[in-house]
């Protein structure tokens, strides 16, 4: 994992930033921000929110999708105490031991790996999950099954939106200009660039990428490029 993607904590704090600025000399908010669009899944995007943003606002459509997702996985309804069971745990999943420090203190100064959680983070019982879905202990094998699908359910859908974020690598080790940031440098008009761009494909040897909104991105190494190779062209 990259260094832009080394911290949720810090992908939280760009979804509530007020400044929104790109930055050339760094990642600014608004690099995570636009690599939250290119998230691979819905569902993990929000449940990401939800957990490392503390964002309650989004807890009603964490539970509405990941229902549509196990109803389209099963073709049945899901028992919505498990849905808000399984939140709980992928929420609270902090080691009670440890604190989730995934160590403890051993002897003398030493510290060794914690046994409760076996540095995988907090392990829930079949009596705990069995509470939490308001289900007797002696039911929960009924249930059992669809319960730990939900838990898939939330696993695949962060998964897919990490990677989705990993998808967005390129734009975050290579900064990249709008075209009318390109047409300002230039010192010609937006629609000079889309005309060479529709009609070469390119514009003058440099290849846009496409945003997560849709708008042509340039590279912006290749840009100075070429403005210093016109500028060497006017001196000769």
């Amino acid at each position: 994992m990259n260094r832009m993607y080394g911290s949720r904590r810090r992908e939280a704090r760009a979804i509530n930033s007020r400044n929104l600025q790109w930055s050339e000399t760094g990642f600014a908010d608004v690099d995570y921000v636009a690599a939250r669009a290119m998230s691979g899944s819905s569902l993990g995007s929000s449940l990401e929110r939800l957990k490392f943003g503390m964002d309650r606002s989004t807890y009603g459509s964490c539970v509405e999708l990941l229902a549509g997702k196990f109803l389209r996985r099963t073709r049945r309804a899901a028992r919505m105490s498990l849905i808000h069971a399984a939140l709980h745990e992928y929420l609270d999943d902090q080691c009670t031991v440890c604190g989730g420090k995934e160590s403890v203190a051993a002897d003398s100064d030493d510290s060794a790996e914690c046994a409760a959680c076996d540095s995988g983070g907090r392990i829930y019982t079949v009596t705990e999950r069995a509470r939490m879905s308001s289900i007797a202990v002696d039911s929960w094998r009924w249930h059992e099954a669809d319960y730990l699908l939900i838990l898939d359910c939330i696993r695949s859908a962060t998964g897919s939106h990490r990677k989705g974020m990993a998808r967005s690598n390129a734009m975050s080790t290579q900064r990249y200009l709008t075209t009318k940031e390109v047409a300002e440098r230039m010192r010609i008009t937006s629609a000079t660039v889309h005309q060479r761009h529709c009609a070469h494909g390119d514009f003058w040897g440099v290849l846009p990428v496409k945003g997560p909104n849709g708008r042509l991105l340039w590279p912006v190494d290749a840009i100075h490029a070429l403005l210093e190779r016109h500028e060497a062209g006017l001196k000769a």
